[in-house]
């Protein structure tokens, strides 16, 4: 069974688990202890929303709720990081991960949630891009 849960640091090792996950599929080359560190902020200085099936976690998204830097009396959510299982993706484990950290950035205050994507989200507009390149 599918649940979802405000994530605390006895579940470092649930989102280790997602994140290691996430950098063999990309082959991306990490250090399991740079990962723990990671994690361990994340969990100190960010929301985290973990999604689990059975106990065993599928998901996790990482936010932050944050004053406008252009208007200090504006509050907004921004996805940090968000990780799903590939065998979990386009099952609406990512979209309802979204949507539960939306919901907790509106009931703080926040009139706006931003995310960047590599593809359209429903519901979204283009408000800027993010690039990156390989140094």
């Amino acid at each position: 069974m599918l649940t979802y849960k405000t994530a605390d640091k006895t579940d470092t090792l649930s989102i280790t688990i997602l994140v290691e996950d996430y950098c063999k599929e990309h082959n991306i080359v990490y250090n399991p202890t740079d990962i723990d560190k990671s994690i361990r902020s994340y969990l100190h200085n960010f929301k985290v929303i973990l999604a689990e099936d059975d106990g065993k976690p599928v998901g996790a998204i990482c936010y932050t709720l944050t004053n406008n830097p252009y208007n200090f009396n504006e509050l907004f959510g921004r996805k940090m990081a968000i990780f799903v299982k590939s065998n979990e993706r386009n099952e609406g484990v990512g979209y309802t991960l979204i949507h539960l950290a939306e919901e907790d950035c509106k009931k703080e205050g926040a009139t706006k949630f931003f995310l960047s994507s590599p593809k359209t989200v429903k519901g979204y507009k283009i408000f800027e891009t993010d690039y990156v390149k390989e140094l």
